[in-house]
């Protein structure tokens, strides 16, 4: 994340209550790694090839020298897709509006993803780790599941997310989680609310069999106070 710009590389974070409860976890991100198949934490995945990523501090120079290879070659190929993604924050809603045309791709099954995310949260788990970056806090579409795209056609899709009512949702979602967990957890925090002044807006299309990614694009979302004086 530090050696690549978001125009080459962006990388988003799935929060899951693996192995303790995560309090940045919500329905979206358990939805997406129910369809990925992500039954441990920390995994990663490129182009849906899922792995395991945990270790000690020692072994952290070889996990990046191995996976960095990975990202350069997905780097190299050519996209197999045009994405446009624009959006806007107007009263309390991040709005996004994204393009998606010259698809190479023959499969029937392609979807659109779009994801809200955060830039920066600060929480204190068990593993230790404070600093949490690029965290997802609501996926698009219906039950967060993207949108279909048609590879023979422009596919235009307006994906609008209420900041204050995701934020209602995500507490009731924990609340609803500390009395159902069999350890009846209680957060420390619950990490609900969403500030404006740090979102940004991945979307990306991605073959649903293969998992496959075809392209990607990454925006940030400007502050009122700012997108009102340009």
């Amino acid at each position: 994340m530090e050696r690549y710009s978001r125009k080459e590389l962006a990388v988003v974070m799935y929060h899951l209550h693996i192995p303790y409860p995560d309090p940045m976890t919500n329905p979206s991100t358990e939805a997406r790694a129910k369809s990925c198949g992500v039954y441990g934490t920390p995994s990663f995945a490129i182009d849906g090839k899922m792995a395991t990523a945990g270790g000690s501090r020692d072994e952290a120079q070889s996990f990046y020298d191995k996976l960095n290879l990975q990202v350069e070659k997905r780097l190299e190929a050519p996209a197999e897709a045009r994405l446009t993604l624009n959006a806007s924050l107007e009263g309390g809603v991040v709005k996004a509006r994204v393009i998606v045309d010259n698809v190479r791709s023959k499969s029937s099954d392609l979807k659109l993803q779009i994801a809200l995310i955060e830039d920066h949260l600060t929480y204190s788990g068990q593993n230790g780790v404070r600093f949490h970056p690029m965290v997802v806090r609501s996926l698009g579409g219906e039950k967060g599941e993207g949108f279909a795209v048609n590879p023979l056609e422009t596919t235009t899709v307006e994906q609008s997310f209420d900041v204050g009512k995701i934020a209602k949702e995500l507490k009731a979602y924990l609340e609803d989680f500390e009395k159902k967990h069999w350890s009846k957890t209680a957060f420390t925090q619950k990490k609900h609310e969403i500030h404006e002044n740090g979102l940004s807006v991945a979307a990306f299309v991605q073959d649903a069999k293969s998992k496959q990614v075809l392209q990607a694009a990454f925006v940030k979302v400007k502050p009122e106070a700012v997108a009102s004086n340009r």
